[in-house]
């Protein structure tokens, strides 16, 4: 069950494992913002901590799926590609659009990179629960 999903010891380690891949994904992205063009600091970022996700959560919250490390790492990757268009596009109009309108100026880019990095994680939980990493 989806709703009920989110209320376990399972979710709650996700988060936690996630919350250090987010941390990285923060670190490597605001390290590289002006130095890559088209939001490329974005996308690095996300690149960089997805790659810490896959091994927290395989080994720490849903453990080997029993299939190929190779499908795994597919349906991974298409899980955070779906995430990425989430994370880019919260990311984007936050920044460009949102705040200005607003007239928000207190750390703007920083803002919006921390709420669109925190955006995917209830979709990409439900992603790595159901196919990434199912049992």
């Amino acid at each position: 069950m989806v709703p009920n999903s989110f209320f376990t010891r399972q979710f709650v380690h996700f988060l936690m494992a996630g919350g250090i891949a987010a941390t990285v994904n923060f670190g490597v992205g605001w390290s590289l913002a002006g130095l890559v063009p088209l939001y490329g600091d974005i996308v690095v970022g996300y690149l960089a901590g997805m790659l810490t996700a896959f091994f927290l959560y395989e080994k720490n919250v849903f453990g080997e799926n029993g299939e190929s490390r190779k499908k795994s790492v597919v349906l991974f990757v298409a899980v955070n590609l779906f995430g990425l268009l989430q994370t880019w596009a919260v990311y984007a109009l936050m920044k460009d659009a949102l705040l200005p309108a607003l007239q928000w100026i207190f750390y703007p880019a920083e803002l919006s990179r921390a709420v669109a990095i925190a955006v995917p994680m209830f979709t990409s939980f439900l992603g790595h629960k159901f196919y990434t990493f199912q049992q």
